[in-house]
């Protein structure tokens, strides 16, 4: 335990505590420290400026190797400290980035989880970045803090992350979803989006043709009702099936029909479901609701 197990304490009384948990009264060498004013030396406070916590971790674990390498780092940080005006402001995030300046391969902390849904009060930076670093996942997420940790009430609960040096083909792909059923189908609907529905070209995507100009084009522009009056039908019949809404001159908003072999769009067959971003009440299984 002595050559592998090096353990940093947030005060005094926890280094004690952390001692009887490992070695008992056994008198076994241990490589337990506290350090002084970490928090305030993290957050680069006035005459912490440029702190680097590795130097200060091999004088305090008289560890004379300054190639030192810290394989694997484990912890429960602290997660927030309270300022004059009575903020609380969080550290956790601080504790985090310290720990990937030691470059170790893993890293797996337990800390309050708001920042996967890109809310609190850390840096809203460092939320983007965690939740598009490829090497991170999170291994387990308890909205209800006092499952974990009973009696404190943690808003957004707690989770346990993990990174993964070695792994750069993880990651949460920007968004964090808790509810499994609710991932499987972001991961459905996500590829694509709304450019996929409606063309970013302005109109309804069609195989190719020279507008009245000659101008060869490969959509319908709003226009396209007095542009191609052969192409459009006032009516739906067997042979113009495919609703286009577009203008009439003077700006009259109609509708006419075409042909389904003119519309070049392959999810022309496919459903499309408009909901607002925020829908219902929030809750699982709760109600849809009024589509769009």
């Amino acid at each position: 335990m002595d050559d592998n197990v090096y353990v940093l304490c947030k005060s005094p009384m926890a280094k004690s505590i952390t001692l009887r948990t490992l070695a008992g009264y056994s008198g076994a060498k241990t490589n337990i420290i506290h350090i002084k004013d970490l928090v305030k030396k993290l957050q680069q406070k006035v005459s912490f400026t440029n702190y680097q916590l590795r130097e200060e971790l091999l004088v305090k674990f008289n560890l004379q190797d300054e190639n030192m390498k810290f394989t694997s780092i484990v912890g429960n940080p602290p997660y927030q400290v309270t300022t004059d005006t009575n903020f609380a402001t969080p550290v956790y995030h601080l504790f985090f980035e310290a720990a990937k300046r030691l470059n170790p391969d893993y890293i797996s902390l337990i800390h309050p989880a708001r920042f996967l849904f890109n809310a609190g009060a850390t840096p809203k930076e460092w939320n983007k970045r965690m939740l598009n670093d490829r090497h991170l996942s999170v291994l387990l997420y308890e909205p209800s803090s006092q499952k974990i940790f009973p009696g404190v009430d943690i808003k957004g609960g707690v989770c346990i992350t993990f990174w993964n040096k070695n792994n750069p083909g993880g990651g949460l792909g920007g968004t964090f979803v808790g509810n499994e059923d609710l991932g499987t189908i972001l991961r459905k609907v996500k590829v694509g989006g709304f450019d996929k529905i409606v063309s970013t070209a302005g109109g309804s995507p069609t195989v190719r043709y020279e507008d009245k100009l000659g101008r060869k084009r490969s959509y319908f522009r709003t226009s396209a009702f007095f542009d191609l009056p052969d192409v459009f039908s006032k009516v739906h019949d067997a042979n113009h099936t495919i609703k286009i809404i577009g203008l009439e001159k003077g700006n009259k908003r109609s509708e006419r029909y075409v042909s389904k072999d003119i519309v070049n769009d392959p999810n022309l067959e496919n459903w499309k479901v408009f909901l607002p971003e925020s829908n219902g009440s929030g809750a699982i299984g709760g109600g849809v609701g009024a589509h769009l």
